[in-house]
């Protein structure tokens, strides 16, 4: 951290994540790892062309690693957050099926910057080869699609208003978020978590 340039991407990913790392360090979290990296060197060579807030974003970062941890009930920490958005080289196109989402045609290709093995994946999911506003689904561990935002924009807010948390994405689905991740909504983010649990209830 030593590097000015390095310096400079966590200042610069606290702006446009809204101060998340601030916040964070307002709360006592001391423990809080940013992977700096440079923005991607080389343009996205896949069929299906990114749209310019995800351009603009990996021309600053070429993906993200980020991870807090906090104090547990038990003594010694745990890992709360992580937000692990690949880098451009590594940004794929995942498959699509219908049968995935009970049948119902969520689009027709699906791109995914963001995956977790416990979790699942979060993707771009275009309507057609010509869609130039792709919308950003999650699909989850039993492979089924969900909603999640209009843009990769509106995503990266609703990620950072979530602080991150492990499986926070589960709460725009059916199952809703787990009691772990719950807890720490509860203690880090409960406007977030009462909104969730609203928006659940509609």
């Amino acid at each position: 951290r030593g590097c000015p340039m390095m310096a400079r991407k966590r200042e610069v990913f606290n702006e446009v994540s809204l101060q998340m790392v601030q916040y964070l360090e307002s709360l006592g979290i001391t423990s809080i790892d940013f992977d700096e990296r440079q923005g991607a060197a080389a343009p996205w060579t896949g069929a299906y062309r990114l749209p310019d807030d995800v351009v603009a974003f990996f021309s600053e970062f070429d993906g993200i690693d980020l991870r807090w941890k906090s104090e547990a009930p038990g003594g010694g920490t745990e890992t709360i957050a992580e937000v692990r958005f690949a880098r451009l080289a590594d940004v794929k196109q995942v498959p699509l099926d219908a049968e995935e989402n009970d049948g119902e045609a969520v689009g027709d290709a699906a791109v995914c910057f963001e995956s977790y093995p416990s979790v699942g994946r979060v993707a771009l999911v275009y309507r057609d080869r010509d869609d130039r506003d792709p919308r950003v689904f999650f699909q989850d561990l039993a492979c089924r699609w969900h909603y999640l935002a209009p843009s990769f924009t509106a995503y990266f807010r609703l990620l950072v208003v979530h602080l991150g948390i492990t499986n926070w994405q589960y709460a725009y689905t059916p199952i809703g978020v787990d009691p772990v991740a719950r807890q720490w909504m509860s203690l880090f983010c409960p406007e977030r978590l009462l909104s969730d649990v609203v928006d659940r209830r509609r």
